[in-house]
């Protein structure tokens, strides 16, 4: 056996003792259940349904909004329904009911709109900013106090989990005011820019300075959907 083998069967050994110690590990989140890995397939485009993307105007059974509902608090969310089989052997901040990922509030509220919940979507959005009163967004918050499992529970950055304040998500929010509040996305070819654009919005602004090609453009979004000008 050359040494180069031997230095790979050492290292495939080590990331499988690895592994395995992760997924006995109490704060290990990572049982299938009441979680998030549907939802980020859903605002991803994919969700599993007809192979194709999903718009706000294809509605999903409603039983899928009640397990959203299971996740949302007052001004943040749980990245797993207490209800789950796991719950109560979960605790990193970032993938448990302890709190959530930072990145999963601009998913879930994408996700939300595509599953029809536009204007529960965009007051959720809202509502999350109300966190950054701490600082910028981190790599996940945690729900703290005498109640944590409470829906009105207040939230902090992580104190648990390794968690990094450096890992903002910044750009998934950003994200998901360009392409699904404001519906930019523009295909392959170029010729359809806006998705969804006659739905209508919970809101009224402008999207200005996009730029698309070689050309400029503005977006207006209010309540008969939007309007793309040069």
């Amino acid at each position: 056996m050359s040494k180069l083998t031997l230095v790979f069967f050492t290292l495939l050994i080590c990331l499988l003792a690895s592994a395995a110690r992760a997924s006995d590990a109490p704060g290990y989140a990572g049982c299938a259940g009441h979680g998030l890995g549907n939802l980020a397939q859903v605002s991803a485009g994919t969700g599993g349904l007809r192979g194709e993307r999903e718009t706000a105007g294809d509605r999903l059974p409603i039983h899928r909004m009640r397990r959203v509902g299971e996740l949302l608090t007052k001004d943040w969310m749980r990245a797993m329904s207490w209800k789950d089989p796991c719950a109560q052997h979960a605790f990193r901040p970032d993938h448990s009911p302890t709190g959530a990922y930072d990145g999963w509030i601009p998913l879930t509220a994408g996700a939300m709109w595509r599953l029809g919940a536009t204007q529960a979507a965009f007051d959720f959005y809202c509502r999350a900013a109300d966190v950054t009163k701490e600082g910028p967004f981190a790599q996940a918050h945690e729900f703290y106090g005498p109640q944590p499992a409470s829906n009105d529970a207040p939230v902090r950055i992580a104190l648990h989990g390794h968690n990094m304040k450096e890992c903002i998500s910044g750009a998934a929010f950003a994200d998901v005011v360009l392409n699904t509040f404001f519906g930019f996305d523009p295909d392959v070819a170029g010729k359809n820019m806006l998705v969804d654009a006659r739905i209508p919005r919970p809101f009224s602004g402008q999207l200005e300075n996009v730029h698309q090609g070689s050309a400029w453009y503005t977006i207006s979004a209010d309540q008969n959907g939007l309007q793309l000008r040069p």
